[in-house]
């Protein structure tokens, strides 16, 4: 199902976790999305690894984990990937919706001009309270010596809490493959940006620390895996500065869904 306007097109495939598959800016042609023949496994014991392409959503956690909560072992990017959502067009968009006995999961497209509105939303239909963390999970191609740029966020930490000043995207060197996380600063206006920029334009991610008080950045330059090495970025917006649902458990900090309750949160990208 597709969306546009005179500046950017939006592919979704709602049989495949809603996943974007093109998200392209006319001016230039470029689709900032990885490629990919757009399905996936959606069995419990799928690996991501095997379709890393497009842009889907990781909930309730983002790397294989375990919750008593979830009834045991969570597969690796979580529930939402891969199976069949439910897409409908309205006169503000599309909206993308995922529901099962315990939850539903709501994402709502409106674009306007060169920017892409995205509102979230999950609402609960279980009778114990359910833990949770999410990230978006947006894999870009980027151009080589395109430059990460960020706005309102901390200093960015590798999994050892070092800083890293991620540099132009590779391959410089050796093969990287890095995955940094940023808190949003709790100032005025509490606002957030990353973006890639590169000849072609720049690609922004705005959000609310309040919403989402995390950024993620993933890059791979030819590191990983061995047998088919990948090249793609993603910037992620998130709840959390953890991967698996079970860490964030164990240090107290995973979000908590009661009985009935829904959440909120939103963001833009914008193609400058």
């Amino acid at each position: 199902m597709d969306l546009e306007t005179d500046l950017v097109f939006l592919r979704v495939t709602p049989g495949s976790g809603a996943r974007v598959t093109s998200l392209i800016d006319k001016r230039t042609g470029r689709d900032w999305i990885v490629q990919g023949d757009g399905e996936g496994d959606a069995s419990d014991d799928a690996s991501f690894l095997d379709a890393a392409s497009g842009w889907d959503e990781c909930f309730p956690t983002v790397g294989t984990s375990c919750s008593e909560e979830w009834g045991g072992d969570l597969r690796d990017h979580g529930l939402l990937w891969a199976r069949p959502w439910t897409v409908t067009r309205n006169a503000n968009g599309l909206v993308a919706q995922f529901s099962t006995s315990k939850f539903t999961f709501r994402r709502a497209f409106r674009l306007l001009g060169n920017t892409l509105f995205v509102r979230y939303s999950l609402q609960s239909h279980h009778p114990a309270p359910l833990p949770w963390l999410w990230s978006q999970h947006c894999l870009l191609t980027p151009r080589i010596g395109e430059t990460f740029t960020a706005t309102g966020l901390s200093e960015w930490r590798d999994r050892d809490a070092q800083t890293v000043v991620p540099g132009p995207a590779g391959p410089h060197g050796a093969p990287q493959v890095e995955k940094l996380f940023a808190k949003v600063l709790d100032t005025t206006p509490n606002r957030a940006e990353v973006a890639l920029t590169g000849p072609e334009g720049t690609l922004r991610f705005c959000w609310r620390g309040r919403d989402l008080p995390y950024a993620g950045l993933w890059y791979c330059y030819g590191a990983w895996p061995a047998d088919n090495p990948l090249y793609q970025v993603a910037i992620e917006p998130t709840t959390h500065p953890f991967s698996k649902l079970d860490e964030a458990l164990a240090q107290g900090r995973a979000n908590w869904l009661a009985p009935g309750q829904t959440a909120h949160w939103s963001l833009c990208l914008r193609l400058d």
